[in-house]
């Protein structure tokens, strides 16, 4: 039995909270920032630091990964942003990403993070969409010419795939065209 490939195509990818993160400060509350690593490639990328928020923290940023074959999960770095020393890992997480490649639409989904000691860390809550490449926006979809909603004779499109480069040729419309 083969395994399915995994699709190729857009992930975007929402940061929205963290919960239940442990206190790495001794006279103040954690600055949290998030780092998320798309697993396969060298697309990264890294919220701003929460400053003061302690043990939640909330960011709601969002990030845009391409997806190729062998990209299948994304993994997580909790750290709390330390001024005069270096930044303390609060946690980390992988996140499987099969899951919201066969779901459509947004997936709403917690990751378990873990300390250095494999302790639970906390959790981090991402909002994550895929689009896949040769879904709905690139299939040769044909545009009934004619109907109430429909291009001009002289602009029609012969299919959604070509659409933009259609109207951008169409040039000007006939002389007389919407004239009183």
């Amino acid at each position: 039995r083969q395994e399915k490939e995994m699709p190729y195509g857009q992930l975007k990818c929402q940061v929205v909270e963290a919960v239940n993160l442990p206190d790495k400060d001794w006279f103040s509350k954690n600055d949290p920032y998030c780092t998320i690593t798309l697993d396969g490639s060298n697309q990264a990328f890294k919220t701003k630091p929460n400053k003061n928020s302690g043990a939640q923290a909330r960011w709601e940023v969002v990030h845009d990964f391409n997806i190729i074959e062998g990209n299948n999960s994304l993994s997580l770095q909790v750290f709390d942003k330390d001024t005069f020393t270096s930044d303390d890992l609060i946690g980390k997480g992988v996140m499987e990403l099969k899951p919201v490649f066969e779901t459509p639409g947004p997936v709403d989904r917690w990751c378990s993070l873990t300390d250095k000691k494999n302790r639970p860390a906390g959790e981090v809550r991402f909002v994550l969409t895929f689009t896949p490449t040769g879904g709905f926006q690139s299939m040769n979809v044909p545009v009934q010419a004619g109907g109430k909603y429909s291009h001009p004779a002289w602009g029609q499109v012969k299919s959604a795939m070509h659409a933009n480069t259609a109207i951008r040729h169409a040039g000007a419309p006939p002389p007389g065209y919407g004239a009183p």
